[in-house]
Protein backbone atom coordinates (compact mmCIF):
# COMPACT_ATOMS: atom_id res chain seq x y z
CA UNK A 1 0.00 0.00 0.00
CA UNK A 2 3.03 2.09 -0.18
CA UNK A 3 3.10 3.53 3.28
CA UNK A 4 0.04 6.06 3.21
CA UNK A 5 -3.25 5.28 5.28
CA UNK A 6 -5.94 7.20 6.32
CA UNK A 7 -8.10 7.05 9.89
CA UNK A 8 -11.74 6.52 8.25
CA UNK A 9 -13.76 7.65 11.20
CA UNK A 10 -12.95 10.25 14.17
CA UNK A 11 -14.55 8.00 16.29
CA UNK A 12 -12.54 4.25 15.78
CA UNK A 13 -9.42 3.24 15.08
CA UNK A 14 -9.76 1.64 12.27
CA UNK A 15 -7.54 2.67 9.06
CA UNK A 16 -7.58 2.47 5.33
CA UNK A 17 -4.95 2.60 2.79
CA UNK A 18 -4.87 5.65 0.93
CA UNK A 19 -2.68 5.42 -1.90
CA UNK A 20 -4.72 5.91 -4.84
CA UNK A 21 -2.15 7.92 -7.24
CA UNK A 22 0.51 7.58 -5.22
CA UNK A 23 3.22 5.57 -6.34
CA UNK A 24 6.35 5.98 -3.96
CA UNK A 25 7.43 5.09 -0.57
CA UNK A 26 9.18 5.77 2.58
CA UNK A 27 7.41 8.74 3.41
CA UNK A 28 9.12 10.55 5.27
CA UNK A 29 6.28 13.63 6.25
CA UNK A 30 3.00 14.72 5.93
CA UNK A 31 1.14 17.69 7.16
CA UNK A 32 -2.67 17.51 7.92
CA UNK A 33 -3.28 20.86 9.17
CA UNK A 34 -5.61 22.23 6.31
CA UNK A 35 -8.36 19.46 6.48
CA UNK A 36 -8.57 17.95 3.19
CA UNK A 37 -5.61 19.59 1.78
CA UNK A 38 -2.70 16.86 2.78
CA UNK A 39 1.03 16.69 1.89
CA UNK A 40 3.35 13.66 1.29
CA UNK A 41 6.92 13.66 1.32
CA UNK A 42 9.07 10.66 0.26
CA UNK A 43 12.45 10.54 1.48
CA UNK A 44 14.45 8.28 -0.96
CA UNK A 45 17.38 9.55 -1.71
CA UNK A 46 19.15 6.84 -3.30
CA UNK A 47 17.64 7.47 -6.71
CA UNK A 48 15.89 9.76 -8.59
CA UNK A 49 12.17 9.98 -7.67
CA UNK A 50 9.11 12.47 -7.19
CA UNK A 51 9.17 13.83 -3.99
CA UNK A 52 5.83 15.74 -3.16
CA UNK A 53 2.21 14.50 -3.25
CA UNK A 54 -0.84 16.37 -2.66
CA UNK A 55 -4.31 15.04 -1.72
CA UNK A 56 -6.82 17.91 -1.93
CA UNK A 57 -9.82 14.97 -0.40
CA UNK A 58 -8.15 13.84 2.79
CA UNK A 59 -5.83 11.40 0.67
CA UNK A 60 -8.59 9.73 -0.95
CA UNK A 61 -6.40 10.28 -3.71
CA UNK A 62 -3.19 12.09 -4.71
CA UNK A 63 -1.46 13.67 -7.39
CA UNK A 64 2.49 14.05 -7.68
CA UNK A 65 3.36 18.06 -7.32
CA UNK A 66 6.97 18.55 -8.29
CA UNK A 67 6.47 21.32 -10.78
CA UNK A 68 10.21 22.91 -10.63
CA UNK A 69 11.22 21.16 -7.69
CA UNK A 70 14.79 20.18 -7.07
CA UNK A 71 14.84 17.72 -4.57
CA UNK A 72 15.57 13.90 -4.54
CA UNK A 73 14.43 13.44 -0.78
CA UNK A 74 11.96 15.55 1.56
CA UNK A 75 12.15 15.23 4.87
CA UNK A 76 10.07 17.84 6.23
CA UNK A 77 7.22 20.04 4.87
CA UNK A 78 5.34 22.57 7.03
CA UNK A 79 2.65 25.07 5.46
CA UNK A 80 2.80 28.38 6.99
CA UNK A 81 -0.02 29.31 9.19
CA UNK A 82 -0.44 32.79 8.29
CA UNK A 83 -1.14 31.77 4.58
CA UNK A 84 -1.88 28.51 3.65
CA UNK A 85 -1.10 28.47 -0.46
CA UNK A 86 2.76 29.16 1.05
CA UNK A 87 4.28 25.74 2.13
CA UNK A 88 7.98 24.98 2.79
CA UNK A 89 10.01 21.91 2.40
CA UNK A 90 13.55 20.42 3.18
CA UNK A 91 15.10 17.48 2.48
CA UNK A 92 17.93 17.00 0.18
CA UNK A 93 19.26 17.30 -3.79
CA UNK A 94 21.42 14.60 -5.62
CA UNK A 95 23.85 16.36 -8.10
CA UNK A 96 23.07 14.71 -11.06
CA UNK A 97 23.21 14.97 -14.94
CA UNK A 98 20.16 16.16 -16.73
CA UNK A 99 18.69 14.67 -19.99
CA UNK A 100 21.31 16.85 -22.12
CA UNK A 101 24.64 15.51 -20.14
CA UNK A 102 25.19 19.00 -18.16
CA UNK A 103 25.84 18.87 -14.18
CA UNK A 104 23.03 19.68 -12.17
CA UNK A 105 25.00 20.73 -9.22
CA UNK A 106 23.38 20.21 -5.78
CA UNK A 107 21.79 23.06 -3.75
CA UNK A 108 20.81 23.93 -0.29
CA UNK A 109 17.70 21.73 0.32
CA UNK A 110 14.57 24.25 1.12
CA UNK A 111 12.00 24.51 -0.94
CA UNK A 112 9.06 27.10 -1.27
CA UNK A 113 5.54 26.73 -3.12
CA UNK A 114 3.22 29.83 -3.18
CA UNK A 115 0.19 28.29 -4.80
CA UNK A 116 -0.42 25.26 -2.09
CA UNK A 117 2.52 22.93 -3.27
CA UNK A 118 1.56 22.91 -6.72
CA UNK A 119 4.71 24.71 -7.92
CA UNK A 120 8.28 25.40 -5.97
CA UNK A 121 11.19 27.45 -5.96
CA UNK A 122 14.65 26.74 -4.56
CA UNK A 123 15.79 29.27 -1.26
CA UNK A 124 18.81 28.34 -0.29
CA UNK A 125 20.43 31.99 -0.31
CA UNK A 126 22.90 32.21 2.39
CA UNK A 127 23.51 28.55 2.92
CA UNK A 128 26.73 27.37 1.67
CA UNK A 129 26.94 25.70 -1.59
CA UNK A 130 29.23 22.43 -2.73
CA UNK A 131 32.75 22.62 -2.41
CA UNK A 132 32.86 21.60 -6.23
CA UNK A 133 30.20 20.90 -8.68
CA UNK A 134 29.34 17.10 -7.74
CA UNK A 135 29.33 17.74 -4.26
CA UNK A 136 27.23 17.62 -1.68
CA UNK A 137 25.22 20.93 0.10
CA UNK A 138 27.54 21.19 3.42
CA UNK A 139 23.87 21.69 5.25
CA UNK A 140 23.59 18.32 4.58
CA UNK A 141 20.14 16.81 4.61
CA UNK A 142 17.50 19.47 5.97
CA UNK A 143 15.49 17.16 8.77
CA UNK A 144 13.56 20.13 10.09
CA UNK A 145 11.67 23.53 9.36
CA UNK A 146 10.02 25.71 12.27
CA UNK A 147 7.67 29.45 11.18
CA UNK A 148 7.30 31.60 13.65
CA UNK A 149 3.73 32.11 13.66
CA UNK A 150 3.69 35.74 15.08
CA UNK A 151 6.09 36.98 12.12
CA UNK A 152 3.62 37.70 9.74
CA UNK A 153 3.46 41.05 7.66
CA UNK A 154 0.52 41.32 5.84
CA UNK A 155 0.00 37.90 5.56
CA UNK A 156 2.57 35.13 5.37
CA UNK A 157 5.13 34.63 7.95
CA UNK A 158 8.30 36.36 7.62
CA UNK A 159 10.64 34.37 10.47
CA UNK A 160 11.79 30.53 10.02
CA UNK A 161 14.57 28.47 10.75
CA UNK A 162 15.50 25.20 8.82
CA UNK A 163 17.98 22.52 10.52
CA UNK A 164 20.44 19.99 8.61
CA UNK A 165 21.92 17.31 9.70
CA UNK A 166 25.31 18.79 8.60
CA UNK A 167 28.64 17.19 6.88
CA UNK A 168 31.82 17.06 8.51
CA UNK A 169 35.39 16.60 6.84
CA UNK A 170 38.73 14.67 8.45
CA UNK A 171 40.43 17.83 10.94
CA UNK A 172 43.57 15.75 10.32
CA UNK A 173 44.29 15.29 14.47
CA UNK A 174 41.41 12.37 14.26
CA UNK A 175 38.90 14.68 15.25
CA UNK A 176 36.25 16.20 12.09
CA UNK A 177 35.18 20.28 11.29
CA UNK A 178 31.84 21.03 10.22
CA UNK A 179 31.39 22.52 7.12
CA UNK A 180 28.51 24.43 7.72
CA UNK A 181 26.07 25.63 10.50
CA UNK A 182 23.32 23.38 11.35
CA UNK A 183 20.58 25.83 11.58
CA UNK A 184 20.10 28.99 9.57
CA UNK A 185 17.54 31.27 10.20
CA UNK A 186 15.39 33.48 7.65
CA UNK A 187 13.49 36.66 8.56
CA UNK A 188 12.49 37.45 4.88
CA UNK A 189 10.56 34.11 4.51
CA UNK A 190 13.33 32.06 2.94
CA UNK A 191 14.93 34.70 0.70
CA UNK A 192 18.19 34.79 2.57
CA UNK A 193 19.05 32.89 5.32
CA UNK A 194 22.07 33.39 8.08
CA UNK A 195 23.95 30.94 10.22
Amino acid sequence: SNGVYRRTSTVSDSFQPGVDGFNAANIRAVDTTLGDRVHAAIGDAFSPTLANFRSTNNALSWSQVNGGLEADSLRNIAVDPNDISVVYAGGLFVPKFDSGGTLVPANGGVYKSTDGGVTWTTIDAGIPAPASSFGFSPFGTVRAIAIDQYSSVGGASQTLMVGGSGRFTPDGGGGFTKLAARIYKSIDAGTNWAA
